[in-house]
């Protein structure tokens, strides 16, 4: 269900594994990178026993939230932390941002510098929208850290308004935020569910960027390897270039 997409005014983007790429989180090294900040710590509890603690409280939140409302981490670091009796030196956000960066590092996708210089040179407007349960500012920070050159228009994440893609809340709140019609946006993103398929119930145009061929993984749904709706199917960023060069003529 290949579609023929219209000139952007917008061309909006989710973020992981599509804008930056992430190494799984290693809640081991996070809490490493932690440990100097650790004021207090009571019960004597390791670096694997805080690590512990830390992944057994994420999938609680995970499976308690379901996939339409998102939860803060900082606000899951206080529940840990209060619980263990855990005292930092630090503030929560700051703490959220040391595990964030030790423990789940990230670089640009292979093209993306370049399509974001050509969308600057070309003045049309970017954005990201990406479930995340870390606070926005600091999505802002690691963007502008990997991205130095680029400014994007606004950054949403689910856990500064408490929903999640495929909402169209904030899909409606990207557009709203920019002043512009979802009939000449696109969204690029790499999830079938949350990104393509939200962004098309938003009448927004979706592009799916998905780099490496998928294959069936064993007990899912055949639907979730193809976007059940019409899409624009790219495998690099220079192929999405490569278009709005095409449509500008």
């Amino acid at each position: 269900m290949e579609i023929k997409p219209p000139q952007p005014q917008l061309i909006i983007f989710d973020y992981g594994e599509t804008v930056l790429s992430e190494t799984p989180l290693n809640l081991i090294r996070a809490y490493a990178a932690l440990r100097p900040y650790i004021r207090k710590n009571p019960h004597g509890l390791s670096i694997e026993q805080l690590a512990a603690a830390d992944q057994e409280l994420f999938d609680f939140f995970v499976h308690a939230r379901g996939d339409k409302l998102e939860f803060q981490e900082r606000v899951l670091l206080r529940l840990l932390f209060e619980r263990l009796d855990i005292d930092l030196s630090i503030t929560l956000l700051q703490a959220e941002q040391i595990i964030w960066e030790a423990g789940a590092p990230a670089r640009p996708t292979p093209g993306i510098i370049s399509l974001l210089a050509q969308l600057r040179r070309r003045g049309i407007p970017s954005g990201i929208i990406s479930n995340l349960p870390w606070s926005g500012c600091l999505l802002e920070a690691r963007l502008q850290k990997s991205l130095p050159e680029h400014s994007f228009d606004f950054v949403i994440t689910s856990s500064e308004y408490g929903v999640r893609k495929p909402s169209p809340l904030l899909f409606e709140l990207a557009l709203q935020k920019v002043k512009v019609s979802q009939h000449v946006s696109w969204f690029c993103g790499d999830n079938v569910r949350a990104d393509i398929e939200g962004a098309y119930r938003t009448g927004i145009t979706p592009v799916w960027y998905d780099p490496a061929p998928r294959t069936v993984q064993s007990g899912e749904p055949d639907r979730r390897l193809q976007p059940q709706c019409p899409h624009w199917h790219i495998r690099h960023w220079a192929e999405l270039s490569a278009k709005l060069d095409e449509l500008s003529c």
